[in-house]
């Protein structure tokens, strides 16, 4: 096994002994990961690897670029940040925490083979998802305002464009209201389906539903989310502002000067996802991902 122990006092955030170095060895695997390298930075850790996409942050980051099946299969690590490409990523998943490597796999709803994802129910390594604008300061606010709201009975969002950097943000939006739907005493999501170009979440119980919209891959990035009722409306916008409004009053933003691995999210995931490995507790786990696997 190559990964920590998560039960142990020294879980990933003691880094490895067999190393040395600051942090937990750390393999970011897969294109598009640019803020997660800024957040390790940020956090002090030092990726031990970098493969497929992220080949190309190795001008930025003393690490060697290796590659994408040795990754996988053989690299010594203990956390992987996981966006191989689409057709391969269940697998890569489930070949890295196998032998024991903690994964944080990078959401997409449309993933081939979701529904065969599963984590090790006992032994070291744990699965969740890196979904950061989730674990951002002002996303926290947005849902205990949704908390604290009475008689939500909408929640609707819209976010993307559906390819590059920002490609996993719906797989993200879809996660991030099925928890606002939680918030709100909600029953959990009966399914998940296509309604044209929107992802709708349905919950049985409450006969309530949650419209995710993707926008059109010309746009720029977007992540922005309402939850409503009679008496609130309650809108996150992630991307591009990052703040809240309550009623139409702005009651949470990001401060100018802040450290975008903060104000998105990516930093406080990885600190949080430490936390978790000593209490096996993620916030977001790979069974929310199986559960929001769409159906025609």
């Amino acid at each position: 096994m190559t990964g920590t122990d998560a039960a142990g006092p020294s879980a990933a955030s003691a880094g490895s002994a067999n190393t040395g170095q600051a942090g937990p060895r750390v393999g970011l695997i897969g294109s598009h990961l640019a803020p997660f390298a800024a957040a390790c930075d940020l956090v002090g850790w030092h990726p031990a690897a970098l493969a497929g996409g992220a080949a190309e942050l190795v001008n930025n980051i003393a690490a060697p670029a290796i590659d994408l099946d040795v990754a996988v299969a053989a690299q010594p690590l203990d956390i992987a940040i996981l966006a191989t490409p689409h057709e391969r990523r269940i697998g890569d998943a489930q070949e890295l925490l196998a032998r024991g490597v903690h994964v944080l796999l990078v959401p997409d709803i449309d993933l081939p083979d979701v529904a065969a994802l599963t984590a090790p129910d006992s032994g070291p390594a744990m699965l969740a998802l890196a979904a950061p604008l989730i674990a951002a300061p002002t996303t926290g606010q947005w849902l205990s305002r949704v908390g604290e709201a009475s008689g939500i009975e909408h929640l609707a969002g819209r976010a993307g464009p559906p390819s590059g950097p920002a490609g996993p943000l719906r797989g993200q939006l879809l996660a991030l209201m099925t928890l606002a739907a939680r918030a709100a005493g909600w029953d959990q999501p009966s399914g998940v389906r296509r309604d044209g170009a929107d992802v709708v979440l349905q919950f049985s119980s409450s006969n309530r539903t949650a419209r995710a919209t993707s926008t059109p891959a010309v746009e720029s990035a977007t992540f922005t989310v309402q939850a409503a009722g009679p008496a609130d409306a309650i809108v996150l916008d992630a991307l591009p502002d990052t703040q809240v409004e309550h009623n139409g009053t702005v009651v949470a933003s990001a401060r100018p000067d802040e450290h975008p691995a903060v104000r998105f999210g990516t930093a406080p995931l990885l600190r949080r996802f430490v936390a978790d490995l000593r209490t096996r507790r993620p916030l977001l786990d790979g069974a929310l991902l199986t559960r929001l696997t769409v159906t025609p």
